[in-house]
């Protein structure tokens, strides 16, 4: 189904098992594309993974104090270009089968991955490194959440960061005009049904004002990630928020 300006919630199992199914299909070779979902033009998540670093690798601020929390970090693709000298680095996943690729891919001795939901992150990490990071990192993963997770997401993360010096990172697909849910939508360009909720940006400035504007985090920066050669969608963009304290 397609739905548009609708609130319906869609099962966070199915989303689940779509991309433990992606994760099978890794063959060794352009490791973005699995959580970029680019399969007829496999170049252009390369492109938007360029791009995306270019943007917003600057914008976090990063360097040997910056102790991150990737936040459904996939197969891993971020680490990848994580300065070597920042403190610490880890990555949650609720697919077990994109944590195994993480992990092959990891030779870093302060970098970890963890398998399981980004709600429970304060009980899957270590308990001594709950409210130590200052970068935490949401990549491509908001329009997968129902609302009622993302409110629980944003008004979780105080407890695993620090007080100050604290730069959360969004990236995310939302609606250019409306919102609009795919509900067990079948993509004939994945092979498979598809669920997400691409939400406006208004959407988004709401979610923050009900918890992170309230924690004491201020926007700081937002913006379209890509010029119009980078997107290929008619009904929805990538757009970021920067989100400092």
């Amino acid at each position: 189904m397609r739905l548009k300006d609708s609130r319906e919630d869609i099962s966070t199992s199915s989303v689940k098992e779509f991309y433990e199914q992606r994760a099978k299909t890794y063959d060794g070779s352009n490791r973005n594309n699995i959580t970029m979902l680019q399969d007829k033009n496999p170049r252009l998540s390369e492109q938007r993974n360029s791009a995306e670093i270019s943007k917003l690798i600057p914008l976090m601020k990063l360097g040997e104090t910056s102790r991150v929390l990737d936040l459904a970090c996939g197969a891993g693709r971020w680490l990848d270009v994580m300065p070597e000298n920042i403190a610490l680095y880890r990555g949650i996943d609720f697919s077990s089968g994109m944590i195994d690729i993480a992990r092959a891919n990891n030779s870093r001795t302060n970098a970890q991955f963890f398998t399981g939901p980004v709600l429970e992150a304060e009980n899957i990490l270590p308990k001594d490194e709950c409210g130590t990071f200052n970068r935490v990192l949401i990549i491509a993963s908001l329009m997968y959440m129902n609302d009622s997770g993302i409110l629980s997401l944003f008004g979780s993360l105080d407890s695993l960061m620090t007080r100050q010096n604290v730069v959360i990172c969004i990236k995310v697909s939302i609606g250019t005009e409306a919102r609009l849910t795919l509900k067990d939508f079948y993509s004939e360009e994945l092979k498979s049904d598809y669920n997400a909720i691409y939400r406006t940006r208004a959407e988004y400035l709401e979610f923050f004002s009900q918890t992170l504007i309230p924690a004491g985090f201020a926007l700081t920066d937002e913006g379209f990630m890509f010029d119009e050669s980078l997107n290929n969608r008619k009904e929805t963009v990538q757009y970021y928020f920067i989100l400092e304290r």
